[in-house]
């Protein structure tokens, strides 16, 4: 499966919703998706998090300042800045390891 944009989401979770027996109309899918959406960047902005039991958890961390070498032409250094950190949980780790269990090739 391959999402790319709202569209394709909103189709996919309308899709999934009726699989399940709980049909919703698509546009109040669309607004649902772009609320979730809207809520991470939120979660973000404020620095707090989101955390979904076993699937993941979106916070925003701290990357410190880093100094590289130039070869031979000084030295660069990088800002420390905030950036958007998502730890996968249990489920969403299990479901990838059964793929790979299955005998997926690895992708580099």
């Amino acid at each position: 499966m391959e999402i790319n944009g709202i569209k394709q989401l909103t189709d996919a979770v309308y899709d999934k919703a009726k699989e399940m027996n709980h049909p919703i109309r698509k546009h109040e899918t669309y607004w649902a998706m772009k609320a979730f959406m809207e809520i991470m960047l939120d979660v973000v902005k404020e620095d707090g998090y989101l955390r979904i039991y076993d699937i993941f958890t979106l916070e925003r961390k701290w990357k410190n300042a880093k100094t590289y070498g130039n070869f031979g032409r000084g030295v660069v250094r990088k800002e420390g800045k905030y950036v958007p950190s998502i730890r996968f949980g249990k489920r969403m780790n299990r479901v990838a390891q059964e793929k790979a269990d299955e005998g997926e090739e690895e992708v580099e």
